[in-house]
């Protein structure tokens, strides 16, 4: 509207969606996550922390390192998990970060998995903490159809997803302080179907039917309500 000048009524906001039907809990092999978490190592009580996304400043590994090591310094016993690819340069950058931060014992930089959803399913709470707003929030959305605790950043698409202190928590962008402290209270969180706010509203079927709907209106304007229903 602001750059274009388009008249709201010919604009439809559609969300995107997830596939619920493979982001489910009941699905898991919990065998292979078992696998998972012995592969990890550490104290078995250890709580897990899944980060997924592309390696990027922008995407706020360094913020969520520095968390970690502030939350175990409070004696949080925390396990991190850090799933994406990015350059030689920002790999290198943010396991140097781990290290001297004495994290490198505790923090495991995985590459690109086809597996993510036995991840969300190891996982004691999944954090994304990009510094510019997410458009949707996709890693949010899938760890909530898996029942995952979610702590993010309080701008873009995730603020359509969580509501703050029942479905997950929410910190102020780059605020290493507020997530450590929302590392230590993610356990707190009261068990409230965070399944159902995805499998309600940001399904990939219903982000299927509401993009076609958009083009039989535009394709058979005359022929009404009938087509534009799929009949």
């Amino acid at each position: 509207q602001r750059h274009y000048g388009v008249d709201p009524v010919r604009m439809t906001i559609i969300p995107r969606g997830v596939d619920c039907e493979y982001f489910d809990l009941r699905c898991v092999d919990q065998s292979q996550v078992e696998k998972l978490r012995g592969a990890l190592g550490g104290d078995p009580e250890d709580r897990i922390v899944l980060c997924v996304g592309r390696l990027s400043a922008t995407k706020g590994q360094a913020v969520l390192l520095r968390a970690l090591a502030e939350a175990r310094s409070r004696g949080e016993r925390l396990r991190s998990v850090i799933i994406g690819r990015g350059s030689v340069r920002e790999t290198r950058r943010l396991r140097r970060l781990a290290a001297a931060l004495g994290l490198a014992d505790s923090t495991h930089f995985i590459d690109h998995q086809d597996n993510i959803r036995e991840y969300y399913a190891l996982a004691d709470v999944v954090v994304l903490a990009s510094e510019k707003p997410e458009s949707f929030g996709r890693v949010v959305a899938e760890a909530m159809a898996m029942e995952c605790p979610v702590v993010a950043t309080a701008h873009g698409g995730v603020l359509d997803l969580i509501a703050d202190g029942d479905t997950g928590l929410l910190f102020p962008p780059g605020d290493v302080g507020a997530l450590a402290d929302c590392l230590l209270r993610v356990a707190k969180l009261p068990a409230t179907n965070r399944r159902a706010v995805i499998s309600s509203n940001f399904t990939l079927q219903t982000m299927v039917a509401a993009t076609l709907a958009v083009y039989r209106r535009v394709l058979y304007p005359a022929a009404g309500s009938t087509v534009a229903s799929g009949a």
